[in-house]
């Protein structure tokens, strides 16, 4: 008798999925015995905003070769890959951008309904090749994002790709000269190179009710002779965000039809920084934040003495992503661009301290521990890991018996066979040991020689010396 396949899930399911079957021994329940394994990720300590509970906020996870375990045990295109909250049963919305097993690298954002110090952990679930996730990547980023531009798209193509909620593309300029290998390292994952020259992208008919926004970028400037002059500019129907080469006006940092402000922060290198600016259209204030820090914002120049320059004029029409909204050749960005954002509403200085931290070193935001259906093994960001006790059994999945090996253990050390629900099936001893392993069998029988039914079975060392595991299909 052929076994049936193990169930196929979209993620329509995923966000009602309302019962999982618990595996034997594990740190939170497992969402489901089909996904043989999940990373657990646990946000450091130090990078957990302090004092303040963050919602909708998406954090970036990237995988590189020291995470190898994923690329190893996950579907060729991370088809398999589910997002949890800390319960490991939740599904979180998220977006795989980029993902590929040959060089090991991933790029996947995920929307993390709660970050704090108490709700700091989170579940990558991978290893379920009959599954294919199928997921709406936009959905990982809440509403009030109006644009979300990861730049990893062909920049010869023209498109600008919105991975946001209101999937608002944007578009190359006329007369710009885009080509592909304008597409270099990011960031977070690809960037485009803008030279200064003729290239420039915006996007038509944005549209927001909301007089309080926050822009965000990652920027960089090569050249810096003369330096370049990050600089925001408002005006009715249109505005714009640059990292422009412009000497005519170096001081002006932000320029509405009211007047000027300044920050007076240029880098000093040529490396990758963040700049992030927060208009307050309550308030009428304007917030800057360079590196994830706030900076001091200063009176350049108003209309009207003694008011503010920023009056909370809302976002709409054609919009400049990362240069002037029309060709501008005072104000064309020089340097690559990465990670371009456009939000309604005021961001918190934690919750752009929290998304700086996360995005400059993902790798090191988190503490990465490999579990195999609920088994630890464990790994580190850094490589290595260790494997007392592992199991290993086959076939898989068997029929008339499975050979099952444990390496590194006491030769008294007993393994338990756990049904789904991880009720004790049946102890087992080794029948000898050969090259440092023990060896048994299992018939598929439990501790009163009853055939079992066929499933999903757990095999765990009954020592607590020994923490591996692993999983078996009894088919009949």
């Amino acid at each position: 008798m052929s076994h049936a396949p193990r169930a196929t899930f979209v993620v329509a399911l995923l966000l009602w999925f309302g019962t999982a079957l618990e595996a034997p021994a594990q740190s939170a329940t497992w969402l489901d015995p089909a996904w043989g394994q999940r990373l657990r990720l646990t946000v450091k300590p130090a990078m957990l905003p302090p004092s303040e509970t963050l919602t909708d906020l998406t954090l970036l996870l990237r995988l590189d070769p020291t995470l190898g375990a994923v690329f190893a045990g996950a579907r060729a295109d991370g088809g398999d890959l589910v997002m949890t909250a800390g319960d490991g049963t939740t599904p979180l919305r998220h977006e795989l951008v980029s993902f590929d097993p040959v060089s090991q690298e991933a790029e996947l954002w995920f929307r993390a309904d709660s970050l704090s110090t108490t709700s700091d952990t989170f579940y990558l679930y991978f290893d379920n090749p009959d599954t294919q996730v199928v997921s709406n990547g936009r959905t990982a980023w809440s509403d009030a994002h109006l644009g979300v531009y990861h730049f990893e798209d062909d920049p010869s193509q023209g498109v600008l790709r919105d991975s946001g909620p209101a999937a608002q593309d944007a578009v190359t300029g006329p007369g710009s000269n885009w080509q592909s290998s304008d597409r270099t390292a990011g960031i977070t994952g690809s960037g485009w190179n803008f030279d200064g020259i003729s290239d420039w992208v915006y996007a038509e008919n944005f549209s927001s009710t909301d007089s309080s926004y926050t822009i965000s970028a990652w920027l960089k400037d090569p050249q810096l002779t003369p330096p370049g002059s990050v600089a925001f500019q408002s005006e009715t129907g249109y505005w714009n965000a640059s990292f422009q080469r412009s000497s005519a006006v170096p001081d002006v940092d932000a320029e509405t039809q009211h007047g000027f402000l300044t920050w007076n922060v240029a880098p000093i290198d040529t490396l990758f920084h963040q700049y992030t600016w927060v208009f307050d259209g309550v308030a009428d204030t304007a917030h800057f934040y360079f590196d994830g820090v706030e900076q001091p914002v200063h009176l350049y120049y108003t209309t009207a003495p003694g008011s503010s320059v920023y009056t909370g004029e809302v976002v709409g029409g054609r919009v400049g992503i990362a240069g002037p909204v029309f060709f501008n050749s005072l104000d064309l960005t020089t340097g690559v661009v990465d990670e371009f954002r456009i939000l309604e509403g005021n961001c918190s200085a934690e919750h752009v301290a929290t998304a700086y931290a996360n995005q400059a070193d993902p790798l090191g935001y988190f503490d990465f521990q490999l579990e195999d259906n609920g088994i630890v093994t464990g790994i580190s960001p850094t490589g290595g890991g260790t494997l007392f006790g592992r199991i290993h059994a086959w076939p898989n999945p068997f029929r008339a018996a499975a050979e099952i090996q444990v390496e590194l253990a006491d030769p008294n050390v007993a393994i338990g066979v756990y049904d789904v629900a991880g009720r004790l099936v049946r102890t087992l001893r080794a029948e000898s040991i050969e090259d440092g392993m023990l060896r048994m069998r299992w018939n598929g029988r439990d501790a009163q020689g009853t055939r079992v039914g066929q499933g999903i079975y757990y095999l765990r060392a009954l020592d607590d010396r020994a923490n591996g595991g692993t999983k078996l299909l009894y088919i009949r």
